[in-house]
């Protein structure tokens, strides 16, 4: 008859050759491994975070071809995605440092995207006039109008400008809204698993965390 897997945090400590237990320390490695339920969540987003901007930088990676400036945000993406699977790899080793590497890494990452966003809004309000570069691309187009009315003209080039301007400002607006919500509940959210790390190393006898470290 083949053995079965381990099933819960006693059968774990079977397997790891740390049995038999009295009924004080199975209580105490049941009570661990709640606790510990809690912080691998924390490291399961720091997980998908690291690897979500991973596959972004490798996305972008294409473009930077065409666009040279973007390997700044290549390397900048990489960078953050190695940080969080850094600081995620940490945790599971129970260093609350590395929750706190999570935290600096999330207000990092606004940051860059906040700096992103201004960016692009002031040169979106002071850049040529979209509809001025839209008939320098499509002359046809401009000699098509040429025989409007001047009046006319020129309010169609005041909305064409006055709407991609507003369009420019509402997209990076909401980019940025959206980050400040996402990374600053992030950043929340593993300071409050880092303090619940910081207690459990405290609190938790060095044996049983030597377990976790085995079964992480």
């Amino acid at each position: 008859m083949s053995a079965q897997p381990p099933q819960g945090p006693i059968d774990h400590v079977a397997a790891a050759g740390l049995g038999p237990l009295d009924a004080l320390q199975v209580r105490q490695v049941e009570q661990a491994g709640e606790r510990m339920r809690k912080l691998r969540a924390a490291i399961t987003v720091s997980r998908f975070n690291g690897i979500a901007l991973w596959v972004c930088a490798v996305l972008f990676l294409p473009l930077s071809f065409f666009d040279a400036s973007l390997l700044i945000a290549v390397a900048l993406l990489a960078l953050f995605g190695s940080a969080e699977l850094h600081g995620g790899n940490r945790m599971r080793a129970l260093d609350p440092s590395g929750a706190r590497v999570l935290v600096i890494n999330q207000i990092a990452v606004f940051v860059a995207i906040a700096l992103y966003c201004v960016a692009s809004i002031y040169i979106g309000l002071t850049g040529p006039n979209p509809y001025e570069t839209l008939m320098a691309e499509y002359p046809d187009l401009g000699a098509a109008l040429s025989g409007a009315d001047a009046q006319q003209l020129e309010q169609l080039k005041g909305t064409v400008e006055g709407a991609y301007r507003a369009s420019i400002v509402a997209f990076y607006l909401i980019v940025l809204g959206v980050a400040g919500i996402y990374q600053g509940l992030c950043a929340l959210y593993y300071r409050a698993r880092g303090a619940q790390l910081r207690s459990y190393v405290d609190e938790t006898p060095e044996w049983i965390r030597e377990l976790q470290r085995r079964l992480a």
